[in-house]
């Protein structure tokens, strides 16, 4: 940098001092209303500023859900709705606690111990839906509504995993099974491998014999008199026949399917009796009370 350079830039600071000291001089002669216009008119235009982001932002969610997800334009613009509900709540803990709430939101160990409870609600009322479980946890916690949304939905991501293994690990258990032959119980430890037959086959050549390989079956006794025939085309057990294991895990998973909504229904009604058995022994006990006293209003 040549003197020439200095001394522009020398001219230049002096000039945005000298301005900056007559700026604050100027400011600091405001009155009460100057001031007081002054800072609506900067809100007017951070708030402007933030709207207009805002719209960007919702334009961008929007045009990335419709891209990636089968969902209506309408339904697009409804997530991204209540995607700003959650956004001005989850701003105003920000602003109450500051980076206290981001400690607590990010705390590994208190999300653990949200999502334990959150499943013990989820096994108690399988039905039971997320509006419902964060109204119990508010009670307890204090964050904003989308932790608690992406908390229940990790703790049932969760406890489908579970649910899986459960039935895989049932599975690969081994199936205990009496065998009886001849109305005598068969010690399976003790049986000897079957013994493939042959027989000869004759043709127009009566020298040269012909192996053919007789199948054998097997019939198995399971539980509650079950008869099972295993051949080498599987197992059948009446007019059900399964291939391999695959198809047992499927039929499995079927019938998981199948029963869990009608034992959600029942243990709903289970539960409604319950309340009804409560409500009217509760009621008993009152008009018991009641009758107790007047026996003892008579004796005064």
């Amino acid at each position: 940098m040549n003197r020439q350079q200095r001394r522009q830039i020398e001219r230049e600071t002096k000039q945005q001092i000298l301005e900056y000291n007559n700026n604050l001089k100027w400011f600091q002669n405001w009155t009460p209303s100057q001031l007081e216009f002054h800072r609506n008119m900067v809100h007017e235009i951070e708030q402007k500023s933030f709207k207009d982001m805002e719209q960007i932002m919702d334009s961008c969610y929007i045009a990335a859900m419709i891209q990636e997800l089968d969902i209506s334009l309408e339904q697009a613009i409804d997530i991204c709705g209540l995607a700003d509900i959650h956004m001005n709540e989850t701003r105003e803990f920000i602003g109450k606690e500051g980076e206290r709430y981001f400690m607590k939101a990010n705390n590994d160990e208190l999300r653990s111990g949200i999502k334990v409870e959150i499943k013990t609600l989820i096994k108690e009322n399988r039905k039971i839906n997320n509006l419902e479980i964060i109204r119990v946890l508010k009670e307890t916690y204090d964050l904003a509504n989308k932790d608690f949304q992406i908390l229940c939905k990790e703790a049932r991501q969760e406890l489908e995993k579970e649910a899986l293994k459960e039935i895989e690990e049932d599975i690969d258990k081994e199936v205990n099974v009496e065998v009886f032959k001849d109305g005598e119980k068969v010690d399976l430890e003790k049986v000897e491998a079957p013994t493939i037959e042959f027989k000869e086959v004759k043709d127009l050549n009566p020298n040269k014999p012909k192996l053919e390989i007789i199948d054998t079956i097997k019939k198995i006794k399971g539980k509650d008199e079950r008869v099972y025939i295993k051949d080498s085309e599987g197992v059948k057990i009446g007019d059900k026949h399964y291939k391999d294991i695959t198809d047992v895990k499927y039929a499995i998973k079927v019938l998981e399917s199948n029963t869990s909504a009608t034992e959600d229904e029942i243990n709903k009604k289970i539960e409604e009796l319950k309340k009804q058995l409560e409500i009217e022994q509760d009621y008993k006990r009152k008009e018991l009370e009641k009758y107790a006293e007047i026996e003892i209003v008579f004796q005064m």
